[in-house]
């Protein structure tokens, strides 16, 4: 997303995607550009409600509205061919086993020799398979709030454009003149520039294109 904003705005803003607060001569400093330019580019992403700003002494302090969701919570899906259903599958397997070993337990098909009851195996998995659960629908909360921020950087039409696309994740360019309400040619336009940008992909289908985001 960031690659669509102007030069200045990708700077800064990356920057505080990072670090989340930082204060404007600390963006000064570690962008190299110009005390206007940072001042003006502030106010730009103020108005566009990406950041806030808070004074404090002679400086203030800037803090994004984008940031980093924390590592813990990517770092299951961050494996190698490990996406959130197969979690979904994952968590429901120990859960499943779990209660088959109590189960199995109380009625003595199999024993199992640890101090604790077999039920306590069985509340802890519950609490396992009830947070990993809260992990997932946590994440995708989060990350959807970040990309309605984020729109919120984009005029009108673009905002229009892609969120559509990404809501759909796929959907023909007939469709999505027809779905916003946008003109042909300023919506060829606009495709042509996220399709540089690197946010969807364009593929010929027919006597139109699929439009495909790019943005996860």
């Amino acid at each position: 997303m960031a690659k669509l904003l102007p030069a200045h705005e990708r700077i800064v803003l990356s920057l505080l995607f990072a670090n989340r607060t930082m204060t404007q001569e600390e963006l000064t400093t570690k962008t190299g550009l110009s005390r206007l330019a940072v001042s003006r580019t502030i106010s730009r992403l103020e108005e566009k409600g990406v950041i806030t700003k808070k004074p404090q002494g002679n400086t203030n302090i800037i803090e994004s509205r984008l940031y980093r969701i924390h590592y813990s919570t990517q770092l299951l899906t961050r494996l190698p061919g490990l996406s959130e259903e197969r979690m979904m599958l994952a968590i429901a397997a120990v859960f499943l086993f779990g209660l088959s070993v109590s189960v199995l337990n109380n009625y003595h098909i199999i024993a199992v020799e640890h101090p604790l009851e077999p039920s306590l195996y069985l509340i802890a998995i519950e609490f396992f398979a009830i947070g990993s659960l809260a992990n997932l629908l946590l994440r995708k909360h989060i990350a959807a709030a970040q990309f309605e921020r984020t729109l919120g950087i984009l005029p009108a039409d673009e905002k229009n454009v892609l969120k559509t696309v990404y809501n759909r994740n796929a959907i023909t360019q007939g469709e999505l003149v027809e779905k916003t309400g946008i003109y042909k040619m300023k919506v060829s336009r606009i495709l042509d520039k996220f399709q540089q940008k690197g946010v969807i992909e364009k593929k010929p289908q027919g006597y139109t294109n699929l439009i495909i985001s790019r943005i996860s």
